[in-house]
């Protein structure tokens, strides 16, 4: 038996309160910005030489030593000794950072601009103390789920 044929799609303004599914956006449009007629130009693009393609690296590890090293720290940390999911806090997080941070040789990041705008990121081991930390205000976020305890 033979399916039917596919038939041409009703267009969109025959289908009523289809055309109202889409909120209207909080912006006028008399009120949006004027769209520029020049084409964008690429203030990220350099006469700088590339980068040799190698291997990518993470912290000077391959990824599969960097994937080791993130699951020996993080699996272990998130995880009671006896194997129950340990709930996550923000305490939990900044010592699983510190532990990484450790563990991958205490990588520190500088950066400089070039004066055509060009940003160059460096890398240094063992120079740090501690990483970086920012304070988050969480106070109004909700209270993360728990996962369901597995049997």
């Amino acid at each position: 038996m033979l399916a039917p044929a596919p038939r041409p799609s009703s267009p969109a303004a025959k289908i009523p309160g289809l055309l109202n599914l889409v909120p209207r956006s909080a912006i006028p449009p008399t009120d949006l910005p004027v769209v520029s007629t020049v084409a964008p130009c690429s203030p990220w693009l350099s006469n700088a030489p590339l980068q040799d393609d190698g291997p990518l690296k993470i912290h000077n590890r391959s990824v599969e030593e960097y994937r080791q090293i993130y699951h020996e720290v993080v699996d272990a940390m998130l995880r009671y000794k006896n194997g129950r999911l340990r709930p996550y806090t923000l305490e939990l997080g900044r010592r699983i950072k510190q532990t990484l941070w450790e563990r991958l040789n205490c990588p520190t990041f500088t950066t400089s601009t070039n004066e055509d705008g060009l940003i160059n990121v460096y890398v240094s081991y063992r120079v740090g103390v501690y990483p970086s930390l920012y304070n988050v205000d969480i106070s109004e976020e909700p209270e993360p789920e728990q996962p369901p305890e597995q049997s």
